[in-house]
């Protein structure tokens, strides 16, 4: 069995808890919905119990350094979305009158209509050299491809670039990738076909006509 150290220190791994905390006191927020799909509802007890404990504590730290009081934010589980999980289940939310949703596990991403929300991905490893060598090779292959369809002049046959698309969960592990990617590539043939690691999407969203309005601030 985990120690309670243990167990802590692998809830932050896995569901980014000080990150989702900090997202959670930046808006705000005081009633919180969590959507866990089914896969992970043996965490939800512990893991909406340390995401209330670092709400609190930051929220204390923040009037410990002289500001205002601020409000206790509460979290409440919403494991009641069996099918259609990977949406944002606003709906449901509202039932409870949420102010917000952090949204576990696989995500259609969405856009929502009503409440802001933060998705945490599940989290598999990714063998990054590996994955890198394998990419640099494969470049390396289309680039002499490329040019064999030169000298029969075959532009249908050739490649022009090769875009890395990175699943939700390994999405922690993009920055790395590109990282070894860009250094796998230094020392493959300059013919190689270019190479781009797609970046991932926002983790973090706005209704439609919030975030219309802070993009207007913005380019204003």
């Amino acid at each position: 069995a985990m120690s309670g150290s243990d167990e802590s220190a692998r809830l932050e791994r896995v569901y980014d808890l000080s990150a989702t905390a900090a997202w959670i006191r930046a808006g705000g927020f005081r009633r919180v919905a969590l959507q866990i799909p089914d896969d992970l509802l043996h965490d939800a007890v512990n893991l909406a119990a340390a995401l209330e404990r670092r709400c609190v504590a930051s929220g204390d730290a923040a009037t410990a350094s002289g500001g205002d009081a601020v409000p206790p934010t509460r979290v409440f589980v919403l494991a009641d979305t069996t099918f259609g999980s990977c949406c944002v289940d606003e709906v449901a939310a509202a039932h409870h009158a949420a102010d917000a949703i952090v949204h576990f596990g696989r995500a259609c991403m969405s856009p929502v209509a009503r409440l802001p929300a933060r998705f945490v991905f599940n989290k598999v490893d990714l063998d990054a050299d590996a994955c890198a060598e394998a990419i640099a090779a494969h470049a390396s292959a289309l680039g002499a491809r490329n040019a064999k369809c030169v000298e029969d002049d075959d532009d249908a046959g050739r490649v022009d670039a090769v875009v890395v698309l990175v699943d939700q969960e390994h999405a922690h592990a993009t920055d790395e990738l590109r990282r070894r990617v860009e250094t796998a590539m230094a020392s493959s043939p300059s013919s190689s076909a270019p190479v781009t690691v797609a970046k991932t999407l926002p983790v973090e969203a706005l209704p439609r006509e919030r975030a219309a309005r802070v993009s207007g601030v913005r380019g204003g």
